[in-house]
């Protein structure tokens, strides 16, 4: 069984509608359905294991107005419901393996 799968039973399982998603190795800035209804709105580049996206239930995929993508390291969705805007962030930060160069350019900083 992928990975994708067990993620979409997770989710279905759990009753969760948005999830986060850090260090996918999808490599491509658009958005792809991983099964069930469940659609995966991804950010991230060939040969990088940091990409990062955001699964959506089936229930909100409709709902998307926008996508931003800043980087391979952070992206957000808004979605339109019950007639507000909600913005949903998914973001990874260089670990401490990283250079101090690839910390530093990082948007969000931390400490």
């Amino acid at each position: 069984m992928s990975r994708s799968c067990e993620l979409v039973e997770a989710l279905e399982r759990r009753r969760v509608d948005f999830c986060a998603v850090q260090e996918t190795r999808w490599s491509c800035r658009k958005s792809r359905d991983i099964g069930r209804g469940f659609k995966a709105v991804l950010c991230g580049s060939p040969r990088t294991t940091s990409g990062v996206g955001i699964i959506v239930s089936e229930r909100f995929c409709d709902s998307i107005v926008s996508v931003e993508r800043f980087d391979d390291r952070l992206m957000k969705i808004v979605v339109a419901a019950k007639e507000r805007l909600y913005h949903f962030f998914s973001a990874y930060a260089p670990q401490t393996g990283c250079s101090d160069q690839a910390k530093d350019d990082h948007p969000i900083r931390i400490g």
